[in-house]
């Protein structure tokens, strides 16, 4: 996964740990903007608006395999999450999506920076996959492998667990 940076260019995120302690925390949101820079003493960081507009779809199991988790941004377009080398892959589902699929791309991008987004994504994907499983279905129970590979990455880079 990656941020990123003031001047546009992307720097990779080495690690990352849940933090536990107790803090006090503000939210803030700024019309109009999904994501703006705040300074952390001389330091500015990338931060995200609460009101993310995509949304996941229904996770159906015999979709995964086909057309991925579905994504759907602002502009209509639904967009495929698969299982990439190092993180997440995005497709797009229908042609008729094609002209929206760079603007709806980089909202599901900066969606899948935000990780009260992720968790979410994270707990629909666990439910759906303690489901499939243990199907009599062989063909749902393949689908789970997809799953499964996501779910493995999101506890990998951000400490979940089911």
């Amino acid at each position: 996964m990656t941020l990123r940076t003031v001047d546009g260019s992307t720097v990779a995120i080495q690690t990352n740990r849940p933090y536990t302690e107790n803090a006090r925390t503000y939210n803030l949101t700024v019309d109009g903007l999904h994501t703006y820079y705040v300074m952390a003493g001389e330091t500015p960081v990338l931060v995200h608006n609460s009101n993310c507009k995509v949304k996941i779809g229904k996770l159906g199991a015999k979709d995964i395999g086909k057309k991925g988790v579905h994504l759907h941004a602002s502009n209509g377009a639904e967009v495929a999450l698969w299982p990439g080398k190092d993180g997440f892959a995005l497709r797009l589902i229908y042609r008729k999506d094609a002209g929206k699929f760079d603007a709806a791309s980089a909202e599901v991008q900066e969606a899948l920076l935000d990780r009260a987004f992720r968790k979410k994504l994270y707990e629909q994907m666990s439910t759906a996959f303690d489901s499939w499983r243990s199907s009599p279905d062989p063909l749902i129970r393949n689908e789970s492998i997809e799953l499964h590979r996501m779910l493995k990455y999101l506890e990998k880079t951000d400490g979940f667990s089911r």
